[in-house]
Order: C-alpha cells, then sequence, then structure tokens
C-alpha cells in the first residue's frame, strides 16, 4: 500500500514517520522506516530475511490508525498486525511494533514461499510466527511475550483455528 491513502511507509525512503512504536524511551517519539528497519536487522536470521525483503519491495508494510485499521482488516481491537499475502498492516499505536513486524513478515515469507492459505493462519503458520517473534524478543532484549516455545503452542492451539480461517 505505501505512503498512500492507507498512512503507511511502504516503498518510501524513510520520511514518514510512525508514532510511538516501541518503549525505546520513556517519551513520544516518531521512528522512520529505516530506524525501525536497522533496529530489527540483525538481530536473528529470521528478522533479516524480513527486513531485506521490506527494503527490496518484495514485502509491503503500511501503518495504519485505529479506526482504518480496524475497518479495512475487519479485526478485533487486540489485533496489532496482519499479514494479507505479502503486505503487512500495523497499528500505528502498537507498543510492540518491532516484533510485530517480525511476526507478520514470517506469514508474509510464508505468502511468498507459496504456502497455503490454512497453513499460514492455521496452527502451524501461528506457531512459526510467534516462535519467530519470541527469538527476537530475546534476542533484542524486549519483554518477551512467552516463556516458552509449548507456551506459545498452547496459546495457538487454544485462539486459532488448527487449519486457519478468522480467530
Amino acid at each position: 500500500m505505501g505512503a498512500g491513502i492507507y498512512g503507511g511507509f511502504g516503498n518510501t525512503k524513510g520520511s514518514a514517520k510512525v508514532n510511538k512504536c516501541i518503549n525505546i524511551d520513556s517519551k513520544e517519539k516518531n521512528y522512520t522506516r529505516k530506524q525501525i528497519l536497522d533496529y530489527i536487522d540483525g538481530k536473528t536470521k529470521q528478522s533479516s530475511i524480513i527486513v531485506d525483503k521490506i527494503r527490496k519491495g518484495e514485502i509491503k508494510i503500511s501503518v495504519l490508525g485505529d479506526k482504518l485499521f480496524d475497518e479495512y482488516l475487519g479485526v478485533e481491537s487486540d489485533v496489532v498486525g496482519a499479514a494479507v499475502g505479502n503486505s503487512i498492516y500495523l497499528r500505528k499505536n502498537s507498543k510492540t511494533i518491532y516484533s510485530d513486524i517480525v511476526h507478520e513478515g514470517t506469514h508474509a515469507i510464508d505468502f511468498l514461499n507459496g504456502e497455503r492459505y490454512s497453513f499460514i493462519s492455521g496452527w502451524e503458520g501461528e506457531t512459526k510466527a510467534y516462535i519467530a517473534e519470541h527469538h527476537f524478543q530475546k534476542a533484542s532484549g524486549l519483554k518477551v511475550e512467552f516463556k516458552s516455545e509449548d507456551e506459545i503452542k498452547i496459546h495457538v492451539m487454544m485462539n486459532y483455528k488448527k487449519k486457519g480461517g478468522i480467530r
């Protein structure tokens, strides 16, 4: 979607800003596309692959305000990111935007690799994305959402359909 009507920073050259993207410091601050990608790059193998694909334009990324995010994607208010094909959509006010990019980027890579929607949005794909996010959080020194991969698997089994679909 890029920097057009949806307010994202997809193919811009870093001039667009993202508000309050993560708790790097306690004050509200804007971060450029480049700063966000530079932070994610190199933390894990998966995060580096995702950043490379975003920089090459293979994965598109858009940051949306709450109203537009909810209306456009038709998701619950607790959802902070979504991948649709090779496009990632993120809530502008997410406090975990770095982790969200890794999670949703993993789904986008699965799409690019030809995985079925039922895999990507089912137990296997969600577990894969949460594990990639978990390793990124640990490598980055960020707050870890789950204590273990087993806890991730339980979360996925309780919150997602086995063969994909809407939560």
